[in-house]
Formats: C-alpha cells, sequence, structure tokens
C-alpha cells in the first residue's frame, strides 16, 4: 500500500502515517515556510482534528543528507506538554520523492510577540514585568531538560522557536536540525545553529564537526532570556535588568561550556531562588508598609 495517494479532481493529498490517514488541500495556501519545507494545514481523516504537513521542498528530494535530518526530525515523539508532538513521516516508495513531515498544529504568537502583545503595557512596574516574563520561561526549561534526558540537543533555542498556542500553552518548536547520538546521520559538518543564539563552540568551519554537549542549549536559553527580557544580547546597564537575574544570565551565557550550569535543572534552580528571594522581599515591604 502507498502511502501517499491522490485521485483525480480532488485536491487532496493524502498520507499515511503510523497507521493513521491524514490529508491536505496541496491548492491551499501554505501556513509556513522554511529553508527545507513548506508547511500545509491538514486534517486526520477520521477526527478532523487539525495537523502540520511539511513537505520536503523539491529541490532536496535527492538530498540524502537532508531527507534524513527530517526523518529525524519526526523520529523525536516525546511526550511532554510544552514539546511539540510529532506524529511522523511518509515518503515516496522510490526514496528520492515527495516526503513529509506530520506534527501538531499550532496557532498562536511567538514568546517575542507574546511579551510585546500581552506583557509590555501590563500596569506592573519593570521589575514585576520581568519577574513575569522569567515565570512564563521556567517551563521552557523543563522541556528542554526532558529532551536532554532523551539524547536530544535542540540547537535551536530563540524566541522564534517558543510559541504560546492559544495564548497560555507554551510549546518549544522546531525540532529540525536537532542532534541525537541514537540516530544514523547525527554527525554533520559545519556550523549548525542561528546566530546569535549559538554556543561559542557551535561556531565551527564548514569541514569541522562541532563537538557540543546539551550546555549548548544551556548557553541558547541564556540568551533567549536576555532578548525577552531586553530585546538583545548581552545585557547593558541600563536595561535595569536586576543584577541577581543579569547574573543568572551571565552564568548560562560562559563562553566555556565548564563554568556554566551544567543542566537546566541548574538554571530553573537558580530562578526559582530568584522568584523567591523577589516575593519575600515584596511580601516583607508590604508587611512592612501596613503597619
Amino acid at each position: 500500500m502507498s502511502s501517499i495517494r491522490w485521485q483525480h479532481n480532488d485536491p487532496n493529498i493524502y498520507l499515511y502515517v503510523n497507521s493513521r490517514w491524514y490529508r491536505y488541500d496541496a491548492t491551499s495556501y501554505p501556513v509556513g515556510e522554511g529553508a527545507m519545507g513548506i508547511v500545509y494545514l491538514g486534517f486526520d481523516c477520521a477526527t478532523n482534528d487539525k495537523v502540520a504537513v511539511k513537505m520536503l521542498r523539491r529541490e532536496y528530494w535527492n538530498d540524502i543528507q537532508i531527507r534524513n535530518r527530517l526523518k529525524l526530525e519526526a523520529s523525536i515523539v516525546l511526550n511532554h506538554p510544552h514539546i511539540i508532538r510529532m506524529i511522523g513521516y511518509c515518503e515516496d516508495s522510490s526514496g528520492d520523492g515527495p516526503l513529509y513531515v506530520l506534527s501538531e498544529y499550532i496557532c498562536g504568537v511567538t514568546f517575542k510577540e507574546h511579551v510585546l502583545q500581552q506583557l509590555t503595557y501590563l500596569n506592573t512596574s519593570t521589575e514585576e514585568r520581568f519577574n513575569k516574563i522569567v515565570s512564563e520561561f521556567i517551563p521552557v526549561l523543563g522541556a528542554v531538560g526532558h529532551l536532554h534526558s532523551y539524547g536530544v540537543i535542540h540547537r535551536d533555542i530563540k524566541p522564534m522557536n517558543l510559541m504560546f498556542q492559544d495564548g497560555y500553552m507554551l510549546k518549544l518548536m522546531d525540532l529540525g536540525i536537532a542532534k541525537a547520538d541514537y540516530f544514523f546521520d547525527a554527525h554533520l559538518k559545519g556550523f549548525i545553529g542561528s546566530r546569535p543564539f549559538a554556543a561559542p563552540e557551535q561556531i565551527v568551519a564548514d569541514d569541522v564537526e562541532a563537538i557540543i554537549d546539551k550546555r549548548a542549549d544551556i548557553y541558547a536559553l541564556g540568551v533567549t532570556l536576555s532578548y525577552l527580557l531586553a530585546d538583545h544580547f548581552p545585557l547593558q546597564k541600563t536595561d535595569k535588568v536586576p543584577a541577581a537575574l543579569a547574573d543568572i544570565i551571565a552564568t548560562a551565557t560562559e563562553k566555556d561550556p565548564d563554568f556554566r550550569y551544567q543542566s537546566t535543572d541548574e538554571m530553573q534552580d537558580a530562578l526559582d531562588i530568584y522568584l523567591a528571594d523577589y516575593a519575600s522581599k515584596r511580601y516583607f515591604h508590604g508587611k512592612q508598609t501596613l503597619t
């Protein structure tokens, strides 16, 4: 049975993935585009639930390395509320034709858009707004830590890849360049990532394989938090970010991985302590004001 089907006078392409049929309208306008694929809105044929259908661009159909990258992305199926749920992939039986990767459909705004649209105009102090951002950022650490527990390094953490689904559920997106040693195409040469969020050890010559571990994601988390707070990295004194919070970002983004937080748990512990200290100071300030 072919995993990709279409019929005359039917605009839908039917995809058989993990024992279920899905469909998307090939004449519809894409809902997103990337360097390697075009994303369409699709549907589960049995339930009509929405799914995202990423189609490999035609110019890469014969590129085995890129095909393998998409298969790796589809294989990262982890049950975590803050990580996009991958469904799987299907491809043309020839092995050098169309290839599709299916995932849950996320409709929302990026973390940066969320900050600009919903948090910038809060009737609170600057420090309270910063703390709100930190509180909403903490689930990202849990999601990345979950990836790490399965031997997966994201390699492309940035505000654009953090989305709020329906305005409240934060999702870590885009596993397209993730590194997983269990996968047969894990070792690629040259720089892989997004500047300026990439750790120094990711930035190598085209003929060199970057030697990285989970601490590269720690670096990206630190840079991402800096961008969410101040829209740039590194932080500056004029940003008025509390010193304790700036120190956490500085530790996460140390050039030498040995001087960074060694796990997402360590970074989360530091942020939890920061928030608890702030809450304690605010409580006691309030008590003093009332007496």
